[in-house]
């Protein structure tokens, strides 16, 4: 199974048009890297979070579906910490930037979607954790 394929798996069917558009419209743009996950918003001009090899991008798209702007792009080695929110029906990802109080937050996500997410953050902070302590000790913070 390649990328797009397990991509789509993990989305809605009926979103798979927008997955596709999402993959053909990143997928030459992103020199050295590969496409993860994509998580599309089921809405009418639907958002979508990006997870590539390096960078977690948050997409929206403007002018009707016409243009996709990145919101925000945040490469993962800086993600240090997470957490999740859990709601009735969505749930909100929370996650710390490097050594600072900066942090940001994507609400309402569904459950399925969430989990995936904090699974892939949790894999993230993993590796990350050790780099930052070792940062942290050579720089005396």
């Amino acid at each position: 199974m390649n990328n797009l394929e397990f991509i789509i798996s993990q989305n809605d069917d009926t979103l798979y048009n927008s997955v596709v558009k999402y993959f053909n419209y990143f997928k030459p743009r992103l020199n050295n890297e590969s496409i993860n996950y994509i998580f599309v918003q089921q809405a009418f001009y639907p958002d979508a979070l990006i997870f590539t090899n390096k960078r977690l991008l948050v997409c929206i798209q403007k002018n009707l579906g016409g243009i996709i702007e990145i919101q925000l792009e945040i490469p993962l080695i800086e993600i240090l910490k997470y957490s999740v929110n859990e709601g009735i029906l969505t749930d909100d990802i929370i996650f710390l930037i490097g050594n600072t109080n900066v942090h940001h937050t994507l609400s309402n996500y569904p459950k399925k979607t969430a989990i995936y997410i904090g699974n892939q953050l949790e894999r993230i902070t993993k590796i990350n954790q050790p780099i930052w302590d070792r940062l942290l000790k050579e720089n005396d913070y």
